[in-house]
């Protein structure tokens, strides 16, 4: 699955699991994410919309659910 869809699989199936136990700091990084997965944030200074990248849903999908999801990152070279 692309970092979208592992996204959505979190936030739908396993975030209702863990909410109760989560810090207010780690609700607050999963409701900012949810809001950049929507693209409804901007930033202050450029005005440009701000995106959930896959580097971030694995940054987030290691820290809330370890051992949920296997996350392989790739290197991939294309000649133009």
């Amino acid at each position: 699955m692309d970092e979208r869809a592992a996204w959505r699989d979190f936030y739908d199936q396993v975030r209702p699991g863990i909410w109760a136990g989560l810090s207010r700091k780690d609700r607050r990084d999963v409701n900012t994410a949810e809001r950049d997965f929507y693209e409804r944030r901007r930033d202050g200074r450029t005005g440009k919309l701000i995106k959930l990248g896959p580097e971030r849903v694995a940054r987030l999908l290691e820290r809330l659910a370890p051992g949920v999801y296997v996350i392989e990152k790739t290197v991939s070279f294309r000649r133009v």
